[in-house]
């Protein structure tokens, strides 16, 4: 697949396909506190939509579904040199293993929905990464006002918020909706593959899975991104960056901050805090693998 020229960044893109109409079902179990907003200065943000292509690794691409694995994906422990040498070497220092998944358009679901699974926060309704879709799909449609409200992650850094021109709000639920319709769409059979427009946006994903399953999410984007600026034709961001996303709760309010940093590997303080922290690696700007820290639980 060709890469496509974005805008600068921070940018809201709208659907090409047209409108989403109506609201899906309201059918998921997770709930959430009301959200506070951030004083923390939040200048910058980077895309990390997926991509998966032919640039796809050579050992994503050899992985296959385990027929008799009801998650219908299976873990692969990857080869050292799947990571390029500005990281490799911090990265395996911290981790135990590296592991794959299918390169088939869910690969970042794929890797949320095993560190769920291994950690027992998955209610009994969801078995697959396409039923891990609709529960993020359902969680954002029943916590819409708090989402939409200005100040929470999502306006703050321009995904759902276009006030300056959208005084009723209307617009800024018509992009809301059509971005949850590339979480989860029934008309779509996602266990044998989806198109690019289903693939994961990080920026939208990872907070609506924190703040659904109260977690801390640490991606490394091992080989930066591939977006050109649009007017430079230079790289937004080449080099390796690694993003934090953390829950701030204050006073049962919960809202979702972002740290990136650039150039480089920052790894999570080790703290008492109750929260997990799931660790997920962004490669070659078009695939997702899971980091792990302990080799006593996974499946291979």
């Amino acid at each position: 697949a060709s890469k496509k020229r974005k805008r600068r960044i921070p940018t809201i893109t709208l659907d090409e396909d047209g409108e989403i109409s109506g609201e899906p079902k309201r059918n998921t179990s997770a709930t959430v506190d009301n959200f506070e907003a951030s004083d923390q200065s939040e200048k910058k943000h980077y895309s990390f939509e997926n991509h998966e292509s032919a640039l796809v690794p050579k050992a994503a691409t050899q992985t296959k579904v385990a027929s008799n694995d009801p998650r219908g994906f299976r873990m692969t422990p990857v080869e050292r040199n799947v990571l390029n040498n500005a990281v490799r070497n911090s990265v395996y220092a911290y981790f135990a293993n590296i592991y794959d998944v299918p390169a088939d358009g869910n690969c970042g679901y794929y890797v949320v929905f095993d560190f769920l699974a291994e950690n027992g926060m998955l209610p009994d309704s969801c078995r697959t990464a396409t039923d891990l879709r609709r529960l993020i799909r359902d969680f954002a449609v029943e916590h819409k006002k708090q989402l939409l409200a200005h100040g929470s992650y999502f306006a703050r850094l321009g995904y759902w918020n276009v006030a300056h021109d959208d005084a009723d709000g209307s617009r800024a639920e018509k992009i809301f909706h059509q971005d949850l319709s590339r979480i989860y769409d029934e008309t779509v059979g996602f266990q044998a593959g989806c198109s690019s427009k289903y693939w994961m946006n990080a920026n939208i994903v990872m907070p609506l899975v924190a703040l659904i399953f109260g977690i801390n999410i640490w991606l490394l984007s091992a080989d930066g991104d591939p977006y050109f600026d649009i007017d430079s034709g230079r790289p937004i961001q080449d080099q390796p960056y690694t993003t934090m996303y953390s829950i701030n709760e204050e006073q049962n309010r919960k809202d979702v901050q972002r740290e990136i940093i650039k150039g480089d590997v920052a790894f999570p303080i080790e703290t008492s805090e109750r929260r997990k922290t799931m660790y997920m690696i962004h490669v070659r700007g078009n695939h997702y693998m899971a980091a792990k820290k302990s080799e006593s639980s996974e499946q291979v």
